[in-house]
Parts: C-alpha cells; structure tokens; sequence
C-alpha cells in the first residue's frame, strides 16, 4: 500500500505500490511519500558537478483565472516558477527548510533540473515521481532497484484507478502556522525565483 502526500487523498491507495517503470530516458514511479525526499537528495548529490536549477509549477489562483461566464473557467492554468544557480549545498538547503510542504501538497509539482546534463527530477500529483535524462538506466540500477522498488513493465498510478466511482482529491497542504506554497513562492523570489512560465493544466 502506497503512503500518500497528506494533500492527496485516494480510494485505491492500497492497490498501489512502490514501483516504477524504465524506458530509455525515463523513469516514472510510485512513491511513498516518506521516501521521496531521500531520492531527491540523491539525485542532488549525483549532479554536484554542475548548477541545478529548482522548478516549482503552482496552480494559478482562481480569481486569476479568465471565466467564460459566471463561475466557469475555460481553461486552469499553472505557474512555472524557476531558481536557477544553485549547488548541492544550497539545494539541500532548500529540501530541508521547505521540503515538508514541496513533498505533501497535492496540487504542485516540484523539482530539480540541471542545467549541463539537461537532467531533471520531478515530484507531481498522487505520489508520481518522474526521473528524465540520458543517466536514467544508472539510477535505475544503482538507486531504485537497490532501495528494493519493484521494476515493471507498467506501473500502475493512482491516475489508472481514479474514475467516477474510485475517487481523488489533491488540496493544499499547510503547516500548522498556516504557511503554504503560496509564502514559500514570495518568499524564494527575494533568492531570485522567477516566473518562467503560464502552462495550462
């Protein structure tokens, strides 16, 4: 049974596992929530060499949004948000002070790209974690299979099981003192984060 992100709520969480699936440059797996910020490290460490950039992508808010009338939206959108120039230190940095909220809303994604290998680490909804780029058969082997994940010809997420009547939901998450994605974005734009992007969803 796979261990949810506090801001994802599924029906079928026991049907999923710690799994992934390997093609020649990507990997796509379940994780448990738990799990996900040592992957992260690794995956940081593993790029020491080179700038990484951080890579938020944040629902746009709803007042925001363009209605085509009264309460309906023609289209939901996200920002794409980037930090660029950042090293190990300073991205570990950022796990450690923001990961508890990057690694539980359900509505973002976050991530790590690098800027030399053209490599990238993404966290998204329901516990999907994509890994891209030419040194995915390395992590493959070297990380995922020695955690112990399973490796299958098609990992089943919880987007395969979700339907009208196997239901999810992905809301904000909050610490206790009420800071969210929301703080965290205005307050990273005083380290340079910038919006990049309008993406629609």
């Amino acid at each position: 049974m796979l261990k949810m992100k506090k801001g994802s709520i599924i029906s079928s969480a026991d049907t999923l596992f710690n799994e992934y699936e390997l093609s020649e440059k990507q990997i796509k797996a379940n994780i448990d929530v738990d799990m996900i910020a040592e992957i992260f490290k690794i995956w940081i460490k593993g790029h020491s060499s080179e700038q990484i950039f951080l890579i938020l992508e944040v629902p746009v808010k709803m007042n925001e949004e363009t209605e085509v009338r009264p309460g309906v939206l023609e289209a939901t959108h996200s920002n794409v948000y980037y930090l660029g120039d950042c090293d190990e230190d300073h991205a570990l940095k950022l796990l450690g002070q923001y990961g508890d909220v990057f690694f539980n809303d359900g509505v973002i994604t976050v991530g790590f790209g690098s800027q030399e290998s053209q490599e990238e680490i993404q966290w998204t909804k329901y516990n999907v974690m994509y890994v891209i780029g030419d040194s995915v058969p390395y992590f493959a082997t070297e990380v995922m299979d020695k955690i112990g994940f399973s490796r299958v010809d098609h990992v089943i997420t919880a987007w395969d099981t979700i339907s009208a009547g196997t239901l999810g939901v992905s809301k904000r998450f909050e610490r206790e003192d009420g800071t969210s994605i929301i703080e965290i974005v205005e307050e990273l734009k005083g380290e340079g984060l910038f919006l990049n992007e309008v993406i629609e969803d």
